[in-house]
């Protein structure tokens, strides 16, 4: 199975490169649709193996989402987080599921880790924070109202392993 990783991005110079590096093993195509971001999200991006960068005014999340997933160039998605990172068990995990693929119409999901004020939250409901993150782009669409997963044919199997994210720097995020 070939992957193509997809990450809509806005000022994100910050995280791209970490969230890129731990792409390079797993993801064969790199989409990174880039909401003209006035920082250096483009040129950090521009610099890595397998990345084509799509500039695009914010269409709203759903729509940017969708747009971004069109421009991928394999059925299979693995949808990111600009400032998530894959780990190593993760990257392992993609690994082995791209040498099975057994199932073309699977659906799988990861747990998230969120990162607060720079403290990992393993309680309050926040991990693990289950998300559909792999998925064929024939049967999952982003729908109006759904942040962060993809709405269509369900039966996910779980990748048992963490994204790690720091979208939360501190508390006016």
């Amino acid at each position: 199975m070939l992957l193509s990783a997809v990450i809509i991005t806005c000022n994100e110079q910050d995280n791209i490169a970490r969230c890129l590096n731990a792409l390079q093993s797993v993801a064969d195509d790199i989409v990174i649709v880039d909401s003209l971001s006035q920082d250096d999200t483009c040129k950090i991006a521009s610099s890595f193996d397998k990345v084509r960068v799509f500039s695009q005014k914010w269409l709203g999340y759903t729509e940017q989402k969708n747009y971004a997933n069109s421009l991928a160039k394999y059925d299979t998605i693995l949808s990111v987080d600009a400032d998530e990172v894959i780990s190593e068990e993760l990257a392992e995990s993609i690994k082995q599921l791209k040498a099975k693929d057994d199932n073309p119409l699977q659906t799988y999901e990861l747990s998230r880790l969120t990162n607060y004020c720079g403290h990992w939250i393993k309680h309050c409901g926040w991990y693990p924070d289950r998300k559909i993150r792999v998925f064929k782009t024939v049967f999952y669409l982003f729908a109006a109202g759904y942040r962060c997963d993809p709405t269509g044919q369900r039966g996910c199997r779980g990748l048992f392993a963490a994204a790690s994210g720091n979208g939360y720097r501190n508390g006016d995020n």
